[in-house]
């Protein structure tokens, strides 16, 4: 059995850089909540947001971020995704949904992940949405009814983009990123 977090942390650098780059304009001034953040690869990458919320269930990952976060505006809970509560968010980041699944099997965060997603997206209604999921999940899952959702909830596809990670490719992930209509 693959060792998932050990896999993240060896493409936390790869995942970050490259994702940082796609939504790093859409940050300057925005309140950005990283949804079940993980090791929040994005996180330090980005610059000129006013806020930076991420939440996860595992505490080792929350006591590594509170170490980077150096007088950042950021906060990192230990906290599921079900339990959020925030006053504003201008960009939603949901990276490396389900993820655990493909190793583990059932989700260790939360089986409300993609419901606390598209309600976060009905409340706030942010000027841009990132999502990202392996491959595997959107084989099995119902992405389609999720990127459909989406629309109906008034965005627009910017960007979709299948990448691989790791050495031989044996990491597909897919993202999306959506923007706002005016």
């Amino acid at each position: 059995m693959t060792d998932f977090w050990k896999h993240l942390n060896e493409l936390s650098d790869s995942r970050g850089r490259l994702y940082a780059a796609v939504i790093g304009n859409d940050v300057h001034g925005a309140h950005v909540l990283d949804l079940n953040c993980g090791k929040a690869p994005v996180f330090e990458y980005l610059d000129g947001y006013a806020s930076y919320y991420g939440n996860d269930v595992q505490s080792d990952f929350i006591d590594e971020l509170q170490e980077k976060i150096l007088g950042r505006k950021a906060v990192f809970e230990l906290k599921d995704d079900k339990d959020i509560s925030v006053d504003r968010v201008d960009v939603l980041m949901f990276i490396g949904a389900c993820g655990a699944v493909i190793h583990w099997g059932p989700n260790p965060e939360s089986c409300t992940d993609f419901k606390t997603f598209m309600r976060i997206i009905g409340e706030h209604h942010p000027r841009v949405v990132l999502f990202e999921a392996a491959q595997e999940i959107c084989e099995k899952a119902r992405t389609t009814e999720i990127e459909d959702g989406i629309r109906k909830a008034g965005y627009d596809l910017d960007v979709k983009m299948d990448v691989t990670f790791g050495s031989g490719g044996y990491r597909r992930r897919l993202l999306w990123k959506w923007r706002k209509q005016v």
